[in-house]
């Protein structure tokens, strides 16, 4: 069995360290002046861009088709994948945006709504950035981060999004049309689950109106606009009955 070798006596040592040391710094110094010059720091190598593009590409397809298929965990990783790919490009890259968005769209879809808004609203900057705030895809964003406080009991943060989304719908497509429908219904619902009939029977009229113009009465995007009317009349009058009996059984307010 091979053994280490002791510990060199201290006369042998220091014999050994007094000889070799000058000849070892001789030695040093050579091989530094000889490859002076040759040696670069490493550096990470810049991908090209048409790589950068179809790495982006391909988990977008895997996220897309992995979600399709209901394996939500590999859509999810992919989408993640993506919004990191997703950081080399410009700001103004509207992958960027989409990525986050689609992610977000996913945690909702599995009821994560505090997950959902982070990424909604750093999907919305994104589509600002890229977009501006007067364009229909920015007013999409917007209304679907209104769907994620209101589904956080966030109302106020739901009206603000859906009242934005609304403004941009009408300037921009007309007020005919099928997304201020939509934008209407949201907030009628928003203001209907708190109590404000008025402004939610409003918001409903006109919902129904837009929707039965361009799909019909019988359209299933116009009954559930009549449908929640209707729940919202039976719940304003049990509201207004329930009322009048706490007053009754209060009595007046001093």
């Amino acid at each position: 069995m091979t053994t280490l070798p002791g510990p060199l006596p201290p006369q042998i040592t220091a014999v050994v360290d007094s000889t070799q040391s000058s000849n070892f710094g001789q030695l040093v110094q050579r091989i530094v002046q000889s490859n002076s010059g040759k040696h670069k720091a490493l550096i990470p190598v810049p991908r090209k861009e048409k790589e950068l593009e179809d790495h982006w590409d391909e988990f977008r397809t895997k996220a897309e088709r992995a979600q399709a298929s209901g394996n939500l965990a590999h859509a999810e990783a992919m989408w993640l994948k993506a919004i990191a790919e997703s950081h080399a490009f410009e700001e103004r890259d509207w992958r960027r945006g989409f990525a986050l968005d689609s992610l977000a769209g996913l945690y909702f879809a599995e009821g994560r709504f505090d997950e959902a808004e982070v990424f909604a609203v750093r999907a919305l900057e994104c589509m600002i950035a890229t977009y501006g705030t007067e364009d229909v895809r920015t007013a999409d964003c917007e209304m679907f981060l209104s769907c994620i406080f209101f589904n956080l009991l966030k109302t106020d943060e739901a009206i603000t999004y859906a009242e934005s989304a609304l403004s941009v719908y009408e300037s921009v497509l007309n007020e005919w049309h099928s997304k201020v429908a939509t934008a209407c219904y949201n907030l009628a619902v928003i203001y209907h689950s708190f109590g404000e009939f008025e402004e939610a029977e409003s918001y409903y009229q006109r919902a129904f109106k837009i929707r039965a113009e361009i799909f019909g009465f019988d359209h299933p995007m116009t009954r559930r606009v009549a449908d929640a009317y209707t729940e919202m009349t039976i719940d304003r009058k049990h509201y207004k009955e329930a009322k009048e009996m706490l007053d009754r059984l209060i009595g007046p307010a001093a």
